[in-house]
């Protein structure tokens, strides 16, 4: 019997130390397309995505607009107004070389419902509720992201 509960204590001790993570880490992904470049962190757990923060800087240039006067006349119009809806925080910066936006999404306080309502845009709930960094990293990989390693 103390075998046994020896053998136990030590296959537990093994299974404590493996890889199996619980600590918080930060994935990051850019993707540079002409004008536009994108940036995503995500912070999981595991593979579990706690939230996400997007970037996307639009140079200022012939795609949406030549400067930032343009660019504010142009957000006066088309902006989404993202306020109010829970676990989503949104930002508008008018720099010197572009429009930076940034949108954070924190899953546990995500209400998807309301965040379809307020953008008008038909979301893909599975996969928010997924929450797969293994997928999500193979998505990006494949829309042609670049994982960046620190």
């Amino acid at each position: 019997m103390k075998k046994v509960l020896s053998l136990l204590l030590v296959l537990l001790f093994l299974v404590s130390c493996s890889p199996v993570s619980n600590k918080i880490e930060i994935a990051k992904y850019e993707r540079i397309y002409e004008d536009v470049e994108t940036y995503q962190n995500f912070t999981h757990k595991g593979d579990k995505i706690i939230s996400v923060e997007v970037k996307h800087l639009i140079k200022y240039g012939d795609f949406l607009y030549k400067n930032k006067q343009e660019a504010k006349e142009f957000y006066k119009k088309h902006e989404i107004n993202l306020s109010g809806v829970p676990g989503v925080e949104y930002k508008l910066e008018y720099l010197d070389k572009g429009v930076l936006q940034t949108v954070k999404f924190d899953y546990d306080k995500l209400d998807l419902k309301a965040l379809e309502k307020k953008s008008g845009v038909k979301l893909p709930i599975g996969s928010f509720k997924q929450r797969s960094m293994k997928i999500m990293d193979k998505l990006l990989l494949k829309r042609d992201y670049k994982k960046i390693e620190e």
